[in-house]
């Protein structure tokens, strides 16, 4: 499938969940002070600042006969009163329908359109994932088959847009009452706008193997994830191995709940020489190490007040460099119809 069928398809699904989300929508708004260790996401010399965080959600789901709509709507803005280089402002869009064929048997088609713009800088860009799967249950397991195209095209530089499709395969079963297992494999083939160190376009191939457990227990909710990703480039220096651990844990304790996320890993280049370009303009987009605990406690009906500490040891744009920030986060969350 080519860009312009992708992109097209995908705003055709996300003007169905626009107009879903405008009616009849549960409405979520945060409002949030933050101080951050390290606003530039800089090696050394990092420079701390307090930010204002924004974040508006809805979403809303149709149901006509077999066929389930989904869609919803997220738009967030991020702004520094003393250092107004870091104001951004994100979008994100994304879409579903499912259709049940059978009691074992159901197609999804997905898509997911993120749009991030930065008020002093260069570096916007569109993100736009859309692909269909299969689902089928049999003998106490699930199976799921799907293809995915994903685009990224940043407007102000052609060396770092690429498409991606995307082919996964997973299966799972439910141990118990209280415990899923799963496993899925994905191969992917990412093709850049850049030319690679062999001549042509710079070819990645991607295979990753991610094997998941969720217990829900009482009043605990758990997730493990170990994650194995091998990266294989026709372009010197990009190729390599990559392990991971991500855990999700939540624990409801009377009117608080608690909530961790955390991931962990190593990353390996094959070669000596690495990419003297960045491998990313936006540094965010890399999640490598990290840890955040959420406090969280209903004030009202349709009030929370919102605590949050976090840790980040991500790899910057530069191969094999590492930066590290801390935030700190008070708000709140208004809710309503």
């Amino acid at each position: 499938m080519n860009r312009a069928a992708v992109k097209f398809s995908a705003l055709a699904l996300h003007t169905l969940a626009a107009a879903v989300c405008a009616f009849a929508s549960p409405h979520r708004i945060q409002a949030a002070l933050e101080w951050d260790s390290n606003a530039e996401e800089a090696l050394r010399e990092s420079r701390a600042a307090h930010n204002l965080r924004f974040m508006l959600h809805s979403k809303k789901h149709l149901r006509r006969s077999s066929m389930l709509f989904l869609g919803a709507l997220q738009c967030g803005g991020q702004f520094y009163p003393d250092y107004s280089l870091e104001h951004k402002m994100i979008n994100e869009l994304s879409a579903g329908a499912l259709m049940q064929l059978s009691p074992r048997t159901r197609i999804a088609l997905e898509s997911t359109l993120r749009s991030k713009t930065f008020f002093r800088r260069d570096i916007d860009y569109v993100l736009c994932r859309f692909g269909p799967s299969l689902t089928h249950a049999f003998y106490g397991m699930e199976t799921r088959a799907g293809i995915e195209w994903e685009l990224l095209d940043y407007f102000n530089s052609r060396d770092y847009d690429a498409s991606t499709p995307f082919v996964t395969l997973a299966l799972g079963r439910r141990v118990g009452g209280n415990l899923m297992v799963r496993s899925c494999y994905a191969r992917a083939s990412r093709r850049f706008s850049r030319e690679s160190s062999a001549g042509g376009y710079q070819r990645d191939r991607i295979d990753r193997l991610d094997f998941e457990f969720d217990l829900l227990w009482r009043r605990l909710l758990l997730n493990l994830s170990l994650r194995a990703e091998r990266n294989r480039s026709n372009s010197y220096g990009y190729s390599y191995t990559r392990g991971m651990i991500l855990f999700l844990f939540a624990f409801e304790l009377k009117d608080f709940l608690l909530r961790c996320y955390g991931a962990g890993g190593s990353k390996r280049y094959d070669d000596d020489l690495l990419p003297f370009a960045p491998l990313e303009l936006d540094s965010e987009r890399e999640e490598s190490n990290f840890l955040i605990l959420d406090l969280s406690r209903d004030l009202s009906s349709g009030l929370t007040i919102l605590l949050r500490a976090a840790w980040y040891r991500n790899e910057s744009p530069w191969a094999a460099l590492y930066y590290e920030k801390t935030l700190l986060n008070i708000g709140f969350e208004f809710r309503f119809e």
